[in-house]
């Protein structure tokens, strides 16, 4: 268990990366991109819909939080309970 909780912590940070990654340079970006989780292989792509990389797709956004002072910011509660789906941590 101690191995998929490292390689869950592992994912979480890798896509933590891109979604900072997607913040920093938001404004190259002419529509909001998608992000691809692929957690058997620990492989995260940023890209435009009509990209194709293997793992899961899901809007950017479903993993950026708008903080109080209205800065932009990953969501690590959210990117956590993701990532932490891609590992069964009941087995050893």
């Amino acid at each position: 268990m101690s191995n998929q909780r490292n390689d869950w912590h592992a994912l979480a940070d890798l896509i933590a990366e891109k979604v900072q990654e997607y913040i920093d340079e938001m404004d190259a970006w002419e529509k909001e991109p998608f992000l691809w989780v692929d957690g058997n292989t620990s492989d995260v792509n940023l890209g435009g819909k009509d990209e194709i990389f293997p793992g899961e797709k899901s809007p950017i956004s479903a993993f950026i939080v708008k903080e109080a002072e209205g800065t932009l910011s990953p969501d690590f509660d959210k990117i956590d309970d993701y990532s932490s789906g891609w590992f069964d941590l009941r087995q050893g």
